[in-house]
């Protein structure tokens, strides 16, 4: 009976074990957003699924001047930075079926699902306002050449993901 307890314990150590490294390997570390890597191996499979019934919008952001608040402020305001964007971009979700991956750095894609051009438009500009809001409050200003930039693509059963990618 002992042996048979032990056992089971090992078992449920090793199964809480590869729980906690499963979500790991779906969310990004630093943003808690889906990862590039989950994104590779399930969110491109739902993503594409998704859009032979409906149109999906592809919203990607790039952080404009990343690279001096890294070098002049430290690596930790960077990422202060990424933490504010990640916050924004779910703050401005629509919906629950809409999905952030970190791809790596500062480029954060988002699948908008439903939205025409349009309402992704808003979306990106939304984000951007907010994000640099935070930023402002945060850094006591934005220093020069610092900002969100982001592009719109529509993926649609005759446009798959690669071409908007």
């Amino acid at each position: 009976m002992k042996r048979t307890l032990r056992l089971v314990d090992r078992l449920q150590g090793a199964w809480q074990g590869w729980q906690v490294g499963y979500v790991a390997s779906q969310n990004d570390a630093l943003t808690g957003l889906g990862s590039r890597n989950h994104f590779e191996r399930i969110g491109k499979y739902q993503i594409e699924r998704r859009s032979k019934k409906m149109a999906v919008a592809v919203v990607t952001f790039d952080v404009s001047g990343f690279k001096f608040v890294n070098d002049n402020f430290g690596h930790h305001a960077g990422d202060i930075v990424l933490r504010i964007l990640a916050l924004c971009i779910r703050w401005c979700l629509r919906r629950e079926t809409d999905a952030p991956f970190r791809f790596g750095g500062d480029e954060i894609v988002v699948f908008l699902s439903g939205a025409d051009a349009q309402t992704a438009e808003d979306y990106g500009r939304r984000v951007q306002g907010a994000f640099l809001g935070v930023c402002y409050l945060v850094l006591h200003g934005l220093p020069s050449g610092f900002g969100l930039s982001f592009g719109v693509e529509l993926m649609t059963r005759e446009r798959a993901l690669e071409s908007v990618l």
